[in-house]
């Protein structure tokens, strides 16, 4: 029993034995499983892990491709924003450069427009006499607010003394040293009363060698007993240089920077034509360029002689007496002036000689055309070839009275008003028929000549220029339909035999001369285009009974030409003026010229 249950004992041990080894695989198994499963989680995990890691990091790269993208993009577009700037500053830059370009010619324009020479005023000869007229000179110059030119004359009387002393020398006469004396004495007199003691010795230099050359040209004519060509004109020409350094000096003394340009060595180069000193003036534009440039950079007071310039070889030569209005437009033309003043011992231009006409009137306003007209037939106040250096320029002339400089004086413009008032109507200048001055020449003669073919015209022609470059004066060419009129001043008896002889020479038959005539000028822009004009002027001499010899109105110039005899010339001169003129005006009460009209 013992045995049995040994026996079972065993068995039931082995069992357990087995069972627990089982177990223990079992278990051993479960544990590997486990340990399998748990390592396949982990290698899982650690895949996964792996997996999110390369996921993450790809987007972490995607993420970052993008960010630098868009880093790239925005880069770009800051780029292009900064390139945009750029272009924008360029833009502006240019748009400052060109402001500053503009900015710039604004201001040499302003600069020029300040420093360039708008004005040229000129003192006549008659206006320089004594130490008064010499203070008024320099008042009116230093009152002066924009940039001028001066241009002188000699003083009063000087170009007669010179041309004495010339005479005199020639002639052998050795008065010419006392006459030479009595110049230095009243220049130096002058110049002590206005010139500054520390500017004096530089003024009695320039006096010294004046009258040093002075001296020299008349005593090699004493001695020599002839004049060389070019000396009577060296001679006459001191009188503006010492009037022009006398001004420049007492200027300096007054605060005023000065300069003298004498003009015999600015390319102002002349020569006569059919016995007229002009100048060339293409040659003068070229040359004056240089001084003109060199004025404006200066900022003194240029002040010219008037009266000459110089020929080819530089010798002096003379525009002619009472020439320094001609000297004066030349170096406005230099400048290109917008003005021209012309100080005068008149107050201006008036409707007819105040010394003929007592109830003559300043004329206000002319054109340019009315005041050449008016010079050429007979008014003296302006020299006859002032007008031919102005062509082409807009330069307005005022002539004024030197003694009354506030005066209104006479504006003369480049063309007629476009418009002027009469009433509340405007009219155009050439309907205006308005008669603005008369003036009167005498000791005119006509020569008429009526040419027996048309083939006789040419020998006219010739004619007249024979009788140009005679001693007379030509005042007039007029061809009418049938005959010739030649209106001529100041003829000889030896011209008139030369008339006579040409005319016989032609041959031409009819001509006829009438001497002792008088011209008497009416002239007004538009009275060329109304007839009534001269149907007025016709009825005043009827009604006067004087016979006109001669009566012309010409279609292209403002100007009636009536020839009377010489003894009724005055009379005829002082109706018409009050009938056409006078009559415009109510009783005392002065209406511009402007608005008054002939109906």
């Amino acid at each position: 029993m013992e045995k049995k249950g040994k026996k079972k004992k065993k068995v039931n041990g082995k069992k357990n034995e087995n069972e627990n080894k089982n177990k223990n695989e079992i278990g051993k198994a479960m544990v590997k499983a486990t340990a399998k499963k748990v390592t396949k989680e982990e290698e899982n995990k650690e895949i996964n892990k792996n997996l999110n890691q390369n996921e993450r990091m790809e987007e972490d790269r995607e993420r970052k491709g993008k960010g630098k993208g868009k880093g790239k993009e925005k880069e770009k577009e800051k780029e292009k924003e900064k390139e945009k700037e750029k272009d924008e500053g360029k833009e502006e830059g240019k748009g400052k450069s060109k402001e500053k370009v503009k900015g710039k010619v604004k201001e040499e324009r302003e600069r020029e427009t300040k420093t360039r020479i708008k004005k040229v005023i000129k003192i006549g000869g008659s206006c320089l006499h004594d130490l008064a007229s010499i203070k008024n000179a320099i008042s009116l110059i230093s009152r002066e607010h924009e940039r001028t030119a001066i241009v002188v004359s000699a003083l009063k009387g000087v170009t007669d003394l010179l041309q004495h002393a010339y005479y005199l020398a020639l002639g052998q006469s050795g008065d010419f040293r006392g006459v030479v004396a009595s110049l230095k004495q009243r220049h130096e007199s002058l110049a002590l009363e206005l010139v500054h003691p520390a500017i004096m010795p530089q003024l009695q230099l320039k006096f010294q060698s004046i009258f040093a050359s002075l001296n020299s040209s008349l005593q090699k004519i004493f001695l020599s007993r002839e004049a060389l060509p070019g000396d009577r004109a060296r001679i006459l020409s001191q009188g503006e240089r010492l009037s022009a350094h006398l001004l420049a000096a007492s200027l300096e003394s007054a605060g005023i920077k000065t300069r003298v340009y004498e003009t015999d060595g600015i390319g102002l180069v002349a020569s006569e034509v059919s016995g007229k000193v002009r100048v060339n003036l293409e040659k003068f534009d070229f040359n004056f360029t240089r001084i003109a440039e060199e004025i404006v950079v200066g900022r003194y007071l240029p002040i010219f002689t008037g009266f000459f310039g110089s020929d080819e070889q530089g010798n002096v030569i003379l525009f002619g007496r009472n020439s320094s209005d001609y000297s004066a437009a030349v170096i406005a033309r230099g400048f290109r002036a917008e003005r021209l003043e012309l100080y005068k011992d008149v107050p201006g231009i008036f409707s007819s000689d105040p010394s003929l006409v007592p109830e003559a009137r300043l004329i206000p306003r002319l054109s340019r055309e009315e005041a050449s007209l008016l010079g050429f037939y007979g008014a003296r106040i302006i020299h006859p070839d002032f007008w031919q250096p102005l062509e082409g320029l807009e330069t307005e002339i005022l002539i004024k009275s030197f003694s009354s400089p506030e005066n209104q004086g006479t504006i003369i413009t480049p063309t007629p008003s476009n418009e002027v008032e009469n009433t509340r109507h405007k009219i155009a200048p050439e309907k205006h028929g308005l008669i603005k001055g008369l003036v009167l020449k005498d000791g005119l003669t006509v020569l008429k000549i009526e040419p027996q073919k048309s083939s006789d015209q040419s020998k006219l022609i010739k004619l007249q220029k024979i009788l140009a470059e005679k001693d007379g004066k030509m005042i007039a060419f007029i061809p009418l339909i049938n005959d010739f009129i030649f209106i001529l001043s100041d003829i000889s008896a030896e011209s008139l035999a030369l008339i006579a002889d040409s005319v016989r020479e032609n041959p031409i038959e009819t001509y006829s001369i009438e001497k002792n005539l008088a011209l008497i000028a009416a002239v007004g822009s538009g009275i060329n285009q109304k007839s009534a004009v001269s149907s007025r002027i016709l009825s005043v001499m009827t009604y006067e009974k004087i016979t006109p010899r001669f009566f012309f109105a010409f279609s292209e110039n403002p100007v009636i030409l009536i020839l009377v005899q010489s003894g009724e010339a005055l009379r005829a001169l002082r109706q018409l003026h009050a009938r056409l003129i006078t009559s415009r005006f109510s009783g005392n009460r002065d209406i511009s010229d402007d608005h008054l009209f002939i109906s």
